[in-house]
């Protein structure tokens, strides 16, 4: 997964480099300098998983897969100031291939807004991306409270393998898009 650092610089997180080898490493690319440096190793290697910057920098890392196909409910989060990442409180349902986003990364509504993580959709298999695993639901989670809440509205279409994005419109308000995901063997 790839995630925008402030100043420029982008961050490669986990992933797998074949099919049985999931990736705890962590690569921070500086573009000016065309160089790439080590960027720390996640608690607990991951593909599949929601990724966000938050505010002040920081890397929010949210569910994912792991070796034997387990899916995660785990969350690390990265200081970018002692370029350290640390376990957070898990999300209440373990997903992967989930979207996360923050819904108002812009600043444009006041905190907490712009301090809440959504994890959206998503599957609890590795899998299996029937609908009989494809999730509905979405969790926000507290960045600075360390609390997930599984959110009363869900989705009209189980999602899995989509994306979300954060716009912020005229009337300061952030609208979340959800692109196409898969569920029963169709994209929606």
């Amino acid at each position: 997964e790839i995630v925008n650092l402030s100043g420029g610089d982008v961050m490669v997180i986990g992933g797998y480099s074949d099919a049985t080898t999931f990736l705890d490493s962590t690569e921070t690319f500086t573009p000016g300098a065309d160089t790439w440096a080590d960027t720390g190793v996640l608690n607990t290697a991951r593909a599949g998983f929601g990724i966000v910057s938050a505010v002040g920098a920081d890397i929010v890392v949210a569910g994912g897969v792991t070796t034997a196909d387990v899916v995660l409910d785990s969350v690390e989060l990265w200081n970018h100031l002692t370029d350290t990442w640390t376990t957070v409180n898990p999300m209440t349902t373990a997903r992967a291939y989930a979207a996360a986003v923050i819904p108002n990364p812009a600043g444009v509504l006041p905190s907490p807004a712009q301090d809440t993580m959504w994890m959206i959709g998503g599957s609890t298999s590795a899998t299996d991306l029937s609908s009989a695993t494809t999730l509905d639901t979405v969790e926000s989670y507290d960045i600075f409270s360390d609390t997930w809440t599984t959110n009363v509205e869900v989705l009209l279409n189980p999602r899995s393998n989509h994306v979300a994005q954060s716009l912020s419109t005229a009337a300061g308000v952030s609208t979340i898009f959800v692109g196409f995901g898969i569920a029963d063997g169709s994209v929606k």
